[in-house]
């Protein structure tokens, strides 16, 4: 393996890369302990790659009396949790953080530049989870010392980090672009909820129910709007026809999605019909179109107020959690701001907005594609940083 890689490069074990570190748990009674503005991470919060914040924070007397900090750009992934069956979950902290006894955290040695190191793990992913055995009761748990043997491939320091600031580059602008349509998709929103006319969301929507067997398709490409495709990035996924096995409702255009299956999670989804492509959505969503002269984008945003959502929970039918629905009069019946009765700058604003956001977030994935094409080959010495550096100043 050593042979194969680039003249300068060297492998190396995890182990010798870093100090590492094991975490604790305060006493969980202990009010003082609790609440403070030390984020603590855990299997359970280590959810995205940059570690910020966390659902809990510690006191600094709770992180005295059970817990350890960190500093910044320290790598902490999780070693033990039902988690670790499926997932490898992995972060950098950019700030100092506390964190509990199911993961392990790694300060870099000075030599290793820690975003290229933390890329390099999260790289090597499948053969983590093969390390991977059962403490019980389906627990994942990764051995300290099984972990530290993994295999890593270092270039030289300065190249390290030009790999690194290209993650930095791409993962940067997907960040931004999540804040931005965070502050765009909350805008629309209120706009339409400060609407000084409510009327029934069937006087400027009506339900399309025209149904269709993708399978029919064969190995035609079809853009698949299911609730799995929503929880994930909020967009269809892409597949063959002939791989959906059941009739679902054709989308034509620009429709709003609602789901009516367990609507206490809102899945309110802008969706668009692309050229050339056929889409189709579950039948657990409720497809609507805009009429009287109002907006996609305008029925999106009425859809998503908290009003709406919390009118939605309240309508369903069933009497066990995970199968509970709203029946497609009722989602009809629900009060909303008429967009029509908004100053029509306003409107304007909101079909900017929600379109802006559809945009951005098309735009995020298929920066993450191209970061997750890059990391193995960058990181393999396959694909060498200088035939990159074109990317690099695109995306700074």
């Amino acid at each position: 393996m050593v042979d194969l890689l680039p003249h300068g490069w060297t492998q190396a074990q995890l182990g010798d890369l870093a100090d590492w570190f094991s975490g604790g748990t305060p006493r969980t009674s202990e009010a003082s302990y609790w609440n403070g503005d030390i984020p603590w991470i855990t299997s359970g919060s280590l959810t995205q790659f940059y570690l910020r914040d966390s659902a809990r924070r510690l006191t600094v007397l709770g992180l005295k009396h059970g817990s350890r900090l960190v500093p910044v750009n320290s790598i902490i992934f999780v070693v033990r949790g039902m988690s670790l069956k499926t997932e490898f979950r992995i972060g950098i902290t950019r700030r100092p953080v506390a964190f509990g006894q199911d993961c392990k955290a790694l300060v870099p040695n000075p030599t290793v530049d820690p975003l290229f190191l933390a890329q390099a793990i999260r790289a090597r992913t499948d053969v983590v989870l093969a390390m991977v055995d059962e403490a019980g009761h389906g627990t994942g748990r990764l051995a300290t010392d099984r972990i530290k043997s993994l295999s890593i491939a270092l270039p030289p320091i300065q190249e390290q980090r030009a790999i690194a600031s290209v993650f930095s580059a791409l993962d940067d602008k997907i960040e931004a672009n999540q804040r931005t349509i965070q502050v765009e998709e909350e805008l629309a929103t209120r706009l339409v909820d400060q609407a000084p006319i409510q009327l029934p969301l069937n006087k400027i929507a009506a339900v399309q129910r025209t149904s269709i067997n993708p399978a029919l398709s064969g190995t035609t490409m079809v853009d698949h709007f299911s609730l799995p495709a929503f929880d994930h990035e909020r967009l269809p996924l892409r597949q063959a026809g002939a791989k959906i096995k059941s009739g679902k409702l054709r989308i034509d255009n620009v429709s709003v999605l609602v789901s009516r299956l367990n609507p206490h999670i809102p899945r309110v989804w802008y969706a668009v019909s692309e050229p050339g492509v056929l889409a189709v959505a579950s039948t657990e969503f409720v497809m609507l179109t805009p009429t009287n002269n109002v907006t996609a984008e305008e029925v999106w945003a009425c859809c998503n107020t908290s009003g709406f959502i919390k009118t939605l929970a309240e309508s369903v039918t069933g009497t066990t959690g995970s199968h509970q629905r709203v029946q497609a009069s009722d989602v009809l019946s629900m009060e909303v701001g008429d967009p029509r009765s908004i100053p029509n700058v306003q409107r304007t604003v909101v079909q900017a907005m929600v379109q802006s956001a559809y945009l951005l977030r098309k735009e995020s994935i298929l920066l993450a594609k191209i970061r997750d094409t890059l990391l193995p080959k960058l990181l393999s010495g396959s694909l060498r940083i200088h035939k990159v550096e074109t990317l690099l100043e695109s995306m700074t």
